[in-house]
């Protein structure tokens, strides 16, 4: 008796839990207060404000993408030296382009650098906030 119990109050946790995210996927793009769908937020943010690299081991390296190499997207390198006494060029593919710019992705591509001095970094480059 009390399996089923247990078994009858899952069930309808579960319903519960399916219809609010039915609900939630069926939101419209604008809220009422006016603001636009998190979404489509998140799609403009390169084309608005370019992208940003986070450089792993980093010892003063920078890379920093303008929005304006999101607007007509073909393969671009970049150099990354920064403050660092050397530096690594990164070559970010039109696939890295339209990943970034995609809704549907996670909107962060992992690129590795160059090597130089025997080392090299790997870098995953995101939208600016």
């Amino acid at each position: 008796m009390i399996g089923k119990i247990f078994e009858d109050k899952t069930f309808g946790i579960f319903l519960i839990a399916l219809v609010i995210v039915a609900l939630m996927g069926c939101s419209s793009s604008d809220d009422a207060s006016g603001n636009p769908d998190p979404e489509e937020t998140a799609l403009s943010k390169c084309l608005e404000n370019g992208a940003l690299g986070n450089i792993a081991e980093n010892h003063g390296h920078s890379l920093t993408i303008p929005k304006e190499d999101f607007t007509d997207v073909e393969e671009k390198t970049y150099t990354i030296q920064g403050f660092a006494d050397h530096d690594h060029t990164i070559t970010v593919t039109v696939q890295d382009f339209t990943a970034l710019k995609s809704v549907n992705a996670s909107r962060a591509v992992d690129i590795y650098t160059s090597t130089e001095n025997d080392h090299r970094h790997s870098v995953i480059i995101g939208c600016a906030p």
